[in-house]
């Protein structure tokens, strides 16, 4: 996936992160946030859908369509890094090619 082609196996980044309570079953996780990391830190007591990860980017295809999510972003200055610039040029990438 080029989203991902560049990102360390561990990437540490300082984001806001958003928790559902259910899924489509159907995406494809491509990162997910780890709750059992030391540094995460939260403020509320949080769901238990995907165990102590949860996924911050996915994809999914479907009829003919491609979606690609990113939760990731939320601060300016991430996007001046190069990491977030080449995970953000990666997923428009793959949703603009046609199979």
């Amino acid at each position: 996936m080029p989203s991902a082609r560049e990102i360390p196996p561990v990437w540490e980044v300082e984001d806001e992160l958003y928790i559902l309570k259910e899924m489509n079953p159907t995406i494809r996780g491509l990162m997910v946030s780890d709750f059992s990391s030391p540094n995460f830190q939260h403020s509320k007591p949080l769901p238990n859908t995907f165990g102590s990860v949860f996924p911050s980017v996915w994809c999914n295809e479907f009829d003919g369509g491609r979606q690609w999510v990113t939760a990731l972003g939320h601060k300016k200055e991430a996007y001046s890094g190069p990491l977030f610039i080449s995970h953000i040029v990666g997923g428009l990438q793959w949703v603009l090619v046609k199979k």
